[in-house]
């Protein structure tokens, strides 16, 4: 062999350690998200049982700004069936700010057979380049891949409790994914990152030292791989300029979709067993999280395990970080029902159907409301209708309106509810039930296109009949 051109070569034998050495000193990659379309998990039909508590807890709201009920509450000068209204909403409202608080402070929730759940969760782009999302797009749910999995839970787990604002993790996010190396960071990144990930000047390493080997390297690299690097130091660039605002970044990594209708995903079966949807609410930085477990063990929702896989753009990860969107328009609302005593006027039994059932819940209720307005109009002598013609009439007129929102078998299981109270009489839950059962008779034979007028005919007309029972 030439000796002359053995010396002006290092061989593959000590190239390789070497090149070993330095990648550990300028250590681990900060990684990209791997996870692809092809790991999703399996799109599955809409769970038949399936009853959205933030959808439950609009429409509550909707009804007591209209009734202005909260006012009639300051005034004492609500009904029974009102009380009973607020104190469902105010029950359900307790119920879902428990769930979201655990899920922000435990960062993963218990999934409970046979209840459904919803969370608008603050989100993040970790697909940049690609176009944001638009409200109502739908997405996929995949286990988060990659070396990314070594660190991006940290953050979106992390840096609620650091108080640390969302749009500062989003391009703390987008520097990591775009192979930053801590020495690259801007001060303000370092100091987030540091307090994320206490030994992160190792662990995300140094951009000298990592060029030092991507220099004996680069000839062995396809263009491919080169074309990518371009295009992260390319966004290296974008996200070290300190002079440039954080919106006009995002348009510059998560350009503006000229289309706007959303491509929706459907359910999915995750591999744990229940059923999710997730859709866009706001772009990449929020999404509408809704979960129901049919049958089985009771899994552990961790958010940041997942991505988020669009149909078309980005992939988005996910917090347990909790926005309450659902109650934004209706602060004073809330705030009022947080404070009303959850549940005071309700059985135990109600209880567990308003968490298990909140729409039919709503409904049930509601058409509680409706029932006692046609009372007080056909019998105005009697001004509080209790056990006299007018309550009889108000059971049937209720249980009627339930069996067509809600089917006789349902429709039971409220009204049941509504008398397994213990400071119940024995004597009026008996009458209760049986002009209970006369309006779920009625409306069975009367059909689904029975109107309010229908049924209250048919009750004035069984009252005349003596068809319904009172105690006096």
């Amino acid at each position: 062999m030439d000796k002359s051109k053995s010396e002006g070569h290092l061989k593959p034998t000590c190239i390789f350690p070497f090149l070993g050495t330095l990648l550990l000193f300028s250590c681990t990659h900060p990684g990209k998200v791997s996870t692809e379309r092809d790991d999703a998990f399996p799109l599955h039909d809409s769970p038949a049982d399936y009853q959205s508590p933030s959808e439950s807890l609009r429409l509550y709201f909707e009804t007591i700004e209209k009734a202005n009920l909260l006012s009639k509450a300051k005034k004492n000068r609500l009904s029974s069936e009102e009380q009973r209204f607020l104190s469902a909403a105010a029950f359900l409202l307790q119920e879902q700010l428990k769930l979201e608080s655990q899920l922000k402070q435990k960062k993963e929730i218990e999934i409970l057979p046979g209840r459904s759940y919803s969370f608008a969760l603050e989100s993040f782009c970790v697909n940049s380049g690609k176009e944001r999302p638009i409200p109502g797009d739908g997405f996929r749910l995949g286990s988060l891949k990659g070396a990314s999995e070594e660190w991006l839970p940290l953050i979106l787990d992390g840096y609620f409790d650091k108080k640390i604002p969302q749009e500062r993790i989003q391009i703390l996010i987008w520097a990591l994914l775009s192979d930053s190396r801590f020495d690259e960071l801007t001060p303000t990144q370092q100091a987030d990152l540091l307090r994320l990930v206490p030994n992160a000047r190792m662990r995300f390493g140094n951009r000298r030292l990592k060029n030092a080997a991507k220099s004996i390297l680069d000839d062995l690299l396809p263009d491919e791989v080169r074309d990518l690097q371009s295009r992260f130091e390319n966004h290296r660039l974008i996200l070290r300029d300190v002079s440039q605002t954080y919106k006009e970044i995002s348009e510059l990594l998560a350009p503006i979709p000229t289309r706007n209708q959303s491509i929706e995903q459907g359910w999915i079966k995750v591999h744990l067993g229940y059923l999710a949807r997730v859709s866009s609410i706001t772009g990449y930085s929020s999404v509408r999280l809704e979960i129901f477990m049919p049958l089985g063990v009771d899994p552990l929702l961790r958010p940041s395990k997942y991505i988020a896989l669009p149909g078309s753009g980005q992939r988005l990860a996910l917090s347990a970080n909790v926005i309450p969107f659902w109650h934004a328009p209706y602060r004073e609302i809330t705030d009022r029902l947080a404070n009303l005593g959850a549940g005071r006027e309700l059985s135990k039994a109600e209880q567990d159907l308003i968490r298990k059932y909140p729409l039919d819940a709503y409904k049930a209720y509601s058409n509680s409301l409706t029932a006692t307005e046609s009372a007080l109009k056909h019998f105005p002598q009697f001004p509080i209708p209790h056990n006299n013609p007018a309550d009889a009439f108000r059971h049937f007129v209720w249980a009627a309106l339930n069996t067509k929102d809600l089917g006789a078998s349902r429709a039971r299981e409220f009204l049941e509810a509504h008398e397994d109270r213990p400071n119940q009489p024995k004597g009026e839950a008996e009458i209760d039930r049986w002009n209970n059962e006369k309006g779920i008779e009625t409306a069975e034979i009367l059909g689904s296109l029975a109107t309010l007028t229908d049924f209250e005919k048919a009750g004035l007309d069984a009252l005349q009949k003596q068809e319904l029972r009172t105690l006096r």
